[in-house]
């Protein structure tokens, strides 16, 4: 009895044990917030540092909430992301003039063929697009950002961007289609390709390296901006997913329990050698 009560005794410790060992990594979540810019307004929290690191998926802050222009983008927040040192903010003039309209630019022809590829009245419509970009684009400078965390194994940054869940919806996009030269051909882009998903962008450096966080593939959040104008059921219905690069944390000190398991596995082992003696 006492030798079959041992044996289950061992084994569960190493069942304990090697749950431990393969349970999913741990997600870091932000730390150290800090707000630098007054020019933000807060959706879904009470106040910045909360509505970024709350459990809500949809509370979030908009930042350069008054002023989108790309020359002046000045608020945004700091915070640690377990060993990752982070800042985000919105774009500027001089990103999309270095890397990030050519890098931008390709993302957005590989999410919507259709549009780039094609024509109305003999002329290319995703040249069309690329070449109206540097005045559309200043509507991006605003990201409204929601969450953050990383995987701790991998280092894998997640991040959650609100906007719109179709862009076709979005109440700006009125004046482009009741306007002469352009309203035919946004109903025919309509027609093609009737669910645009397209975030806005923002600047995030991780250890003093540069990232840009947009996407074009949103879930429904099942909310509407509070605030929104009359007759805009759009705004914030779409939440963007996004995966950014940074640094796994370290796996020095094994957890208590895989410790306990691996203690009783070279019980079991160092027992199994004195049978076998």
């Amino acid at each position: 009895m006492k030798g079959t009560l041992k044996k289950l005794l061992v084994g569960t410790s190493v069942a304990v044990g090697m749950s431990a060992i393969s349970a999913p990594a741990m997600a870091a979540s932000l730390t150290n917030v800090d707000m630098f810019g007054d020019d933000y307004k807060v959706y879904g929290g009470s106040d910045p540092v909360g509505a970024l690191t709350d459990s809500d998926r949809y509370s979030h802050v908009e930042l350069n909430y008054l002023n989108e222009s790309l020359a002046d983008n000045s608020t945004g927040f700091t915070a640690n992301l377990g060993v990752d040192e982070i800042k985000v903010e919105g774009i500027t003039q001089a990103d999309w003039d270095g890397d990030l309209s050519d890098q931008w630019i390709a993302d957005f022809e590989e999410a919507y063929p259709a549009i780039a590829n094609a024509t109305y009245g003999g002329v290319n419509i995703g040249s069309m697009i690329s070449g109206k970009l540097e005045e559309a684009i200043g509507r991006s400078g605003d990201p409204n950002v929601s969450y953050m965390a990383k995987n701790d194994a991998t280092g894998e940054i997640e991040m959650d961007l609100i906007g719109h869940y179709n862009i076709w919806d979005a109440p700006w996009m009125n004046s482009y289609k009741t306007n002469p030269l352009f309203g035919s051909v946004i109903a025919q882009l309509e027609a093609e390709t009737p669910l645009l998903q397209i975030s806005e962008i923002a600047k995030v450096t991780v250890n003093g390296d540069v990232q840009y966080a947009y996407g074009f593939s949103a879930e429904e959040t099942g909310q509407v901006a509070a605030d929104a104008g009359e007759g805009d059921s759009s705004s914030h219905t779409g939440r963007y997913n996004i995966a950014l690069d940074g640094t796994p944390e370290s796996e020095s000190v094994p957890e208590p329990s895989v410790l306990l398991g691996l203690a009783a596995f070279g019980g079991l082992f160092a027992a199994s050698k004195r049978k076998n003696a």
